[in-house]
């Protein structure tokens, strides 16, 4: 999946969509997934969130728990 990440994102760009999910556990779970999020938003043009980002940002430890 990541090998055609760059084409697929080109492709769902030519219907302008508000945002792209990426689901690809694998390739998304290396490294920082904050800039990971960031490189797919970059390469897209428009808003991606990738798994892994939002996993993450779900068990961080808010001021109101």
């Amino acid at each position: 999946m990541e090998a055609h990440a760059a084409r697929t994102l080109d492709e769902a760009g030519t219907i302008e969509p508000g945002i792209i999910v990426y689901g690809c556990t694998a390739s998304s779970a290396v490294g920082d997934p904050d800039g990971y999020e960031r490189d797919l938003n970059d390469k897209a043009g428009y808003s991606a969130v990738t798994e892994k980002a939002a996993l993450v940002s779900a068990f961080k430890p808010t001021a109101s728990r």
